[in-house]
């Protein structure tokens, strides 16, 4: 009997061995670089076709070429057709190993597909058909689609592989190469320059991606070089091993002397420079209000820091590994310190006493008395001897005159590190043998998943309420009683991001309605500027409405002008989250911050939704029973079938994971059952329910006062009641195909209501675009400004 078994253990050894593999950081730039590039020269074709000014003359020059250089330029193309694979896997082969040709011929067969796949998207012509005279040598046809040249994108894919893997000298021979494919295609009469640009860019793109995902295929520096590098400079070496341990922005070595001497050693490179560019720039983007975050020049810089400042920290006191020597090999630097004797980190150290906690605060209040900031104090760069005595290591992050927030900081790390180890109340005393209540204090705000090093937060993983518990334990022993706000330390979080995420959907479906009023702004000249201010007070007047709704129905007492400003600030995201559920998960949040439960937060809003449904339905089918009208004539529902479908296939998945779950499934009957308990509350409460539903209807009429207030205002004289039936049409169409702040079916809805009461076109556009810049347009801004505002007094 056959068993996935072996194909299983296949695999896993397969992906353990890419996850140990090494990477070089340089091929993120070229990831992030060749990928803008794309994307650029891919709408560039996609929607513009020839670019005239910018191609025709390039195109003509290369094209305009002596034939004499047809030989050259032919044997050139070939190094970008399929067959070359086996050039460029030979190439790989030879000069790095066997695995990096066989990465090449992966990378060279993505880039392949990708192209062809790249070419059908975009149906962009070829010189030949576009042109008249285009030369084409030796009669050649090139048939199919332009963009990208599948040449150059096959071998750039190959060249970019084989680039940071291959000695220096070598480089210069690859991008030789890919430049001459590409100039080639013109040559030759195949490609414009927007393709072979294209190409290039979707080559180097597929080849960073591979080798991120592979891994280099050999490292630069092999420990049997590094030895013999080491040699030559006078250092008598017995073994030298790279050392497996967490290492940011440089290579650590262990080297042991023929005397017993033991040393570590740190080697920075361009690959270990790109990787702190890397992770400086990640920091300055995620970071606020923090310093000295820039980027060294070169490796020399870096190497150079890090010696003065553990240099520093010695002369303060601190226990820290001595510097024994800077030496630079071709263009990498190695920083040599002697080994801490007989010492162990201090997350492999058996018995943590008291003693050897106090230590370690004492080492960590001397560094920062010395004006120095650590920055790094997770437990790997804490030793403790056989002495029992504490050492810090790694200085390769540290800031001399560091500002009090990055002090801070230090303290929270190490809390948090040391917790982890030796438990809350353990630390939190060991830290106030060392640092008064006044620095502790002042750390409290930090102690912050985002101020943890990756390390310690993968470990926090693994004990997810010791961080509330550490708060808890600091709060007690501090005598704090008060609530302690986290400190704002983070440029881009959760909550900013979806905020820009927001912005980015307003941008690509709200702005764009624009056009749709194309042609008929000039109508506003006609305008009685006399209705303007009852205009926007029953534009007002619907925020305020909408908010006291929620203040009657909520139980902890709201103020009405904050709870307003939500649902002025709620109106922003509804535009953008069509169907109400993006105003629905701001007063949620907003309820969640007055104190009010999850249940009990979505059992108003449900409440809310359905009180301001029935005062809206039920009035009106009694208004048209009463004038002999029919509220079928009204509605027209068509459901996509798209919609259709995701409904079904969420409410089959949703059932398929709380049949599986069972753990879920009692959390979601619970929850269930708390929300309707609390909305059984709310329903048994006539008072509540009679003001919610006299507010609700005041809030439809407000909105019907106003389109009537636009329509008086380009003198259009129709009676209440048609206005209510032009209301009602919009509110039901809208209701039915769920679009940002129904952008579209509320316009079409009403214009056509209009036009069925006799108005003229132009008027009835001129006042429904009055009515939507009243009720949509101009609150935006004002949206904005009050979802900043709550958001900085923490309302949200």
């Amino acid at each position: 009997m056959l068993t996935m078994k072996p194909l299983r253990t296949y695999l896993a050894k397969k992906v353990t061995a890419l996850t140990k593999q090494q990477r070089d950081a340089r091929y993120v730039f070229v990831f992030i670089i060749s990928l803008l590039v794309f994307v650029v020269t891919y709408l560039q074709a996609r929607t513009n076709g020839l670019f005239d000014s910018f191609e025709r003359p390039i195109f003509s020059a290369v094209n305009q070429f002596p034939h004499s250089l047809y030989p050259l330029f032919y044997t050139a193309t070939q190094l970008g057709n399929l067959g070359s694979l086996l050039l460029w896997v030979g190439t790989g082969w030879y000069l790095i190993n066997r695995r990096a040709g066989i990465t090449t011929l992966y990378a060279g067969i993505i880039g392949y597909f990708l192209a062809k796949y790249a070419k059908a998207s975009v149906h962009r012509g070829r010189p030949g058909a576009v042109l008249q005279h285009v030369h084409l040598f030796s009669g050649e046809k090139f048939t199919g689609f332009g963009f990208p040249s599948g040449h150059s994108t096959v071998s750039a894919a190959c060249a970019t592989v084989l680039y940071y893997q291959v000695a220096p000298k070598y480089r210069k021979y690859l991008l030789l190469a890919v430049f001459m494919v590409g100039l080639s295609r013109m040559y030759l009469g195949a490609h414009f320059p927007l393709d072979v640009v294209g190409g290039w860019a979707l080559g180097a793109l597929v080849g960073s991606i591979v080798m991120l995902v592979a891994g280099v295929s050999k490292p630069s520096l092999s420990a049997v070089k590094l030895k013999k590098y080491l040699r030559r400079r006078g250092y008598d070496i017995k073994s030298l091993r790279y050392a497996n341990v967490d290492a940011r922005g440089s290579r650590p070595v262990f080297i042991i002397m023929n005397d017993g001497q033991q040393y570590f050693a740190k080697i920075f490179g361009k690959h270990e420079h790109a990787a702190d560019w890397l992770f400086k720039i990640y920091r300055f983007f995620r970071y606020k209000n923090l310093q000295a975050e820039e980027p060294y020049v070169n490796s020399r810089r870096n190497i150079e820091l890090e010696a003065f400042a553990t240099l520093w920290a010695k002369q303060a006191g601190v226990r820290a590994a001595k510097v024994i020597d800077t030496i630079r090999i071709g263009k990498l630097w190695i920083l040599i310190q002697a080994q801490v004797p007989n010492s162990v980190p201090f997350n492999e150290y058996k018995a943590l006493k008291e003693s050897v906690l106090n230590d370690a605060w004492q080492q960590v209040k001397l560094l920062h008395d010395s004006n120095m900031a650590h920055r790094d104090l997770r437990a790997a760069n804490l030793l403790v001897d056989n002495k029992q005595q504490v050492w810090l290591i790694d200085f390769g992050f540290a800031e001399v005159s560091p500002n009090k927030q990055r002090l801070s900081m230090d303290i929270a790390e190490l809390l948090m590190s040391m917790s982890l180890l030796a438990g809350v109340k353990a630390t939190v005393k060991a830290a106030r043998s060392a640092f008064d209540d006044d620095h502790l204090q002042r750390a409290l705000p930090y102690l912050q998943k985002a101020v943890f090093s990756g390390e310690t937060t993968k470990q926090l993983k693994q004990q997810k309420t010791l961080l509330a518990e550490l708060k808890t334990e600091m709060k007690h022993q501090l005598g704090i009683t008060e609530a302690v706000d986290t400190a704002d330390i983070l440029r881009l979080n959760k909550r900013k991001a979806f905020n820009l995420a927001l912005i980015a959907v307003f941008i690509y479906a709200v702005l764009p309605q624009f056009n749709n009023f194309r042609g008929t702004l000039e109508a506003f000249s006609d305008v009685n500027l006399l209705w303007l201010p009852f205009i926007i007070g029953a534009s007002m007047l619907t925020y305020l409405l909408t908010g006291l709704i929620y203040v009657i129905l909520v139980d902890v007492p709201l103020k009405l002008l904050p709870t307003t400003l939500v649902q002025l600030a709620a109106s922003f995201v509804s535009k953008i989250v069509p169907g109400g559920l993006g105003g629905g998960s701001l007063n949620a949040r907003y309820f969640t911050k007055a104190g009010i439960g999850v249940e009990e937060s979505s059992a108003v809003i449900v409440s809310a939704t359905a009180i301001g449904f029935f005062m809206f339905a039920v009035p009106l089918i009694v208004f048209l029973l009463l004038t002999g009208g029919s509220v079928f004539k009204l509605v027209h529902l068509h459901i996509p079938a798209v919609v259709t479908i995701a409904i079904l296939a969420s409410a089959v998945i949703s059932a398929i994971v709380l049949t599986i779950s069972k753990k879920l499934r009692r959390k979601v009957y619970k929850s269930i059952l708390q929300f309707v308990a609390n909305l059984r509350d709310i329903a048994t409460s006539p008072r509540q329910l009679t003001m919610a539903s006299v507010t609700s209807l005041l809030v439809s009429l407000a909105y019907i006062a106003c389109l009537y207030f636009c329509l008086r205002a380009y003198g259009v004289h129709l009676s209440v009641l048609s206005v209510v039936v032009v209301y009602a049409t919009a509110i039901i169409a809208k209701s039915t195909i769920p679009t940002p702040g129904g952008l579209g079916p509320l316009e079409i809805a009403m214009v056509s209501s209009l036009l069925g009461f006799g108005v003229d076109k132009p008027l009835a556009l001129a006042a429904i675009i009055l009515y939507r810049l009243a009720t949509f347009w101009v609150p935006i801004p004002f949206s904005l400004l009050a979802y900043r505002y709550i958001e900085k007094l923490r309302l949200i």
